[in-house]
C-alpha cells in the first residue's frame, strides 16, 4: 500500500493507472491523504511528486515472524 498525501495549498485531480489499463481519478483537498494499492501509479502522479506537490510514502506491512511454543520437560508426579 502507499499513502499518498497533497502537500500543496490547493486541490489537485489525480489520475491513477490500475493494472490491466484501467484508470481511476481521485481529487485530493488541501492537505489530504489517501490510501491505495501499491500497483497504482502514473504519469500525473509523477509529474506532481517531481514537482513537490505531492508526496508518496510506501507503507510497509511488517511480516509476523513465525514464533515456537516454548518447550518444557514434562513434570514428575510426585506419588
Amino acid at each position: 500500500m502507499k499513502n499518498i498525501r497533497n502537500t500543496s495549498l490547493q486541490g489537485l485531480s489525480i489520475v491513477l493507472s490500475k493494472p490491466g489499463g484501467l484508470t481511476e481519478a481521485k481529487y485530493l483537498l488541501p492537505k489530504q491523504a489517501i490510501t491505495v494499492p501499491s500497483s497504482w501509479g502514473g504519469k500525473i502522479l509523477e509529474n506532481l511528486v517531481s514537482r513537490r506537490m505531492i508526496k508518496v510514502v510506501e507503507l510497509v506491512d511488517p511480516t509476523p515472524t513465525p514464533t515456537r511454543a516454548p518447550t518444557q520437560a514434562p513434570k514428575k508426579l510426585k506419588r
